[in-house]
């Protein structure tokens, strides 16, 4: 699979300044070189690059830049008491690979889990990604206090020497969650990127937070974050129609 891997490993997780710095490049790796990448506490990514020849930072790592990615992830912080042995027996989505975090078990920090679900075919479509992590962590049997693996950008830190790590032979297909493959690419990649700029309005929209969301975001979203700013969106005015008018011409 394709996968983006950082050039340098850390010890620890990395402060917010130093996340800024950090470079990545897109690798082909199979899944004993992905566990590795882990154990060798390199940090994982979605591909925001068909390149891979391309250095990547961490400002190009966003929606509007996103390619594909072979993993959905989940982040478990404090959220179960058990083990995780006991937690992969209770599951009923079993991930492809699941360790313990840095930061489990230290001073004031209880367990701290990291699922990772490996797909045969790359997810391309950021709202197909939220549609089977919203599935997965659904069917958890309980809640999380943290659900930033929802973000096709959050980068998937390693782990230290001594952590633990269970692989197994789960490997999925979108279809698994009830979505066909067809599905992908909505809007927001119907038109090539590099043709986005190009397109001719008679009234260019200047809201810049809305252009970046319309490519972000699903159509039922969007109209709900911008149904005040903008009832136009939400429904097109009609003249009062008499009941024995036999038909109408919509406005285009």
């Amino acid at each position: 699979m394709k996968a983006t891997v950082s050039f340098k490993k850390f010890e620890k997780k990395p402060p917010k300044e130093e996340m800024g710095k950090i470079k990545y490049q897109r690798r082909n790796v199979s899944l004993d070189e992905l566990v590795e990448c882990i154990r060798n506490q390199y940090i994982l990514s979605a591909n925001f690059t068909e390149d891979d020849s391309t250095i990547i930072t961490q400002k190009q790592r966003c929606y509007s830049n996103f390619i594909d990615t072979h993993i959905v992830m989940i982040d478990l912080d404090n959220d179960v008491e058990y083990s995780l042995d006991e937690l992969m027996s209770r599951l009923k989505y079993i991930p492809t690979i699941a360790y313990t975090t840095y930061s489990h078990q230290q001073e004031g920090k209880g367990n701290r889990y990291r699922l990772l679900y490996l797909f045969r075919i790359a997810i391309s479509d950021i709202n197909v990604y939220k549609t089977i992590y919203q599935i997965l962590i659904d069917n958890l049997g309980f809640k999380l206090n943290d659900n930033c693996g929802g973000n096709v950008t959050q980068a998937i830190f390693g782990a230290n020497e001594s952590c633990q790590i269970i692989q197994t032979e789960n490997i999925y297909s979108i279809e698994d969650f009830g979505i066909s493959a067809t599905n992908q690419n909505g809007h927001s990649n119907s038109i090539k990127k590099e043709e986005r700029n190009i397109i001719k309005l008679e009234s260019p929209i200047q809201d810049n937070d809305y252009i970046n969301d319309y490519w972000d975001m699903s159509y039922a979203d969007l109209l709900m974050k911008y149904s005040d700013k903008y009832p136009i969106f939400e429904h097109t005015p009609l003249d009062y129609i008499l009941d024995d008018t036999p038909y109408i011409l919509l406005p285009s």
